[in-house]
């Protein structure tokens, strides 16, 4: 197996494990309404650094890295997430808990593929239907 392969591999098992490895439940829902849940890494940070001061300032940074074979497969006509500029549109939504089991839903805002080793990474804003 090549190095590329290698790490093709180690992405699928360390996101696809949520017993053992980084990941965690997703529910994924495309602008069609189709929903599934899906295996990914989440991040929710509450505070941002402006980095002119150093200084914490509000804000609020999500992102999800999810697997690309993962969202074929389970949403073969959808095609891959991807951020949805028009605000009469309906969205493409991800739904994760925190550590406290808190349900947070927010809509993708863009969708960077990384198809060497087929992870797609979203960065997220908070979204109320």
């Amino acid at each position: 197996m090549g190095l590329r392969a290698q790490a093709a591999a180690d992405v699928s098992r360390i996101l696809g494990d949520s017993a053992g490895g980084a990941g965690v439940a997703v529910v994924l829902t495309s602008p069609g309404s189709v929903s599934a849940e899906v295996t990914g890494f989440t991040s929710d940070i509450a505070s941002l650094i402006d980095p002119s001061t150093g200084q914490a300032v509000s804000g609020r940074m999500a992102t999800c890295a999810l697997l690309m074979a993962e969202i074929a497969q389970k949403f073969p006509a959808s095609g891959m997430p991807k951020g949805i500029a028009d605000t009469n549109s309906k969205p493409w939504v991800v739904q994760f808990a925190d550590f406290a089991g808190t349900l947070h839903t927010f809509k993708i805002v863009t969708a960077d593929p990384d198809r060497t080793v087929g992870l797609l990474k979203c960065t997220l804003e908070a979204y109320t239907a």
